[in-house]
């Protein structure tokens, strides 16, 4: 008798962290987007948002509040490091730096912000119109200056005005204004109802909504290997890794500045490939999306485009 109520005492000790776990599982799955697209997002933003964004529902924190943090880091991050090249220039190195790491920092703690809102939305089953818009917001002001900001003070610290000409001309190109000029005509066409999104395929509604970011296929079906290295190269150079890369770059110069290198090499290297890349990009980008709109012209039923 006493060895089958020890027996019972164990299982019920047992079940208790099993149990523990299983909610804490469940909890994580409703925090993440059924149709992931974006191998960082899927594999390792989400994943550290998501304490992020337990800690925050236990405080008591809206999903636009995590928004609003996040964002307000990004901005900051902005004229922090334009100030930061100055600093250097002018001699003060160390409040230079500090500058430059923090605000290097600021963007990959941005980009945990702009995934745990998300989450949390999902968790606690308050996603809105709303909180969408001013995360897009964000999107909108931050990836067009990011690289300016990074042009600007390497400028300042090296004095070669090609930084500063190819951070100017990053500022549409980084964003993808093709992409936003689509989104506009689309949503113009579903609002004076010549557009019906309901009459559409899946397919259409795919191609004409979400054509820029490859949404027909998710993150974990892209099968080969030259599928899932173009991509992850693409989400590495632009978004949404781009923010985390400088941020290693950033701090991969400051080691070799206090090893006696000052030229900044890593970050030169990765503005000019990205910065020039993003440049490049805007014709074909622009071309892609002018050819998905012809094609499919016919489903609108007025030519409200060019009114």
């Amino acid at each position: 008798m006493d060895g089958h109520k020890k027996t019972k005492r164990v299982k019920t000790v047992k079940a208790a962290p099993l149990e523990e776990e299983n909610r804490a599982s469940a909890s994580y799955r409703s925090s993440r987007k059924d149709n992931e697209t974006i191998f960082l997002t899927r594999f390792f933003t989400r994943p550290l948002a998501y304490p992020v964004a337990r800690i925050a529902a236990w405080m008591g924190l809206s999903p636009n509040t995590v928004t609003l943090l996040g964002g307000s880091a990004w901005i900051a991050s902005i004229p922090l490091f334009s100030y930061g090249g100055w600093l250097l220039r002018s001699g003060n190195i160390r409040e230079g730096w500090a500058c430059l790491l923090t605000a290097a920092t600021l963007w990959p703690i941005g980009v945990i912000m702009d995934v745990a809102d998300g989450s949390l939305a999902r968790m606690t089953g308050k996603s809105s119109a709303s909180g969408f818009y001013l995360d897009f917001v964000f999107h909108m002001i931050f990836s067009p200056m990011f690289l300016a900001s990074i042009g600007i003070s390497i400028h300042l610290i090296s004095g070669h005005v090609v930084f500063l000409i190819l951070g100017l001309l990053s500022i549409c190109a980084n964003w993808g204004p093709s992409y936003a000029a689509k989104n506009h005509v689309v949503c113009d066409a579903v609002a004076k109802q010549t557009l019906q999104p309901e009459t559409l395929s899946s397919r259409e509604r795919t191609t004409l909504f979400l054509d820029c970011f490859d949404a027909e296929r998710h993150a974990v079906q892209r099968n080969s290997i030259f599928s899932k290295t173009k991509h992850l190269s693409q989400e590495v150079l632009f978004f949404p890794g781009q923010f985390t890369t400088f941020c290693i770059a950033t701090y991969a110069d400051f080691i070799l500045w206090i090893n006696g290198c000052t030229e900044l090499i890593c970050l030169k290297i990765l503005f000019l490939t990205v910065s020039i890349l993003a440049i490049v990009r805007v014709p074909f980008r622009v071309r892609r999306e002018f050819c998905s709109m012809r094609e499919h012209d016919n489903l609108f039923k007025s030519t409200h485009a060019n009114s």
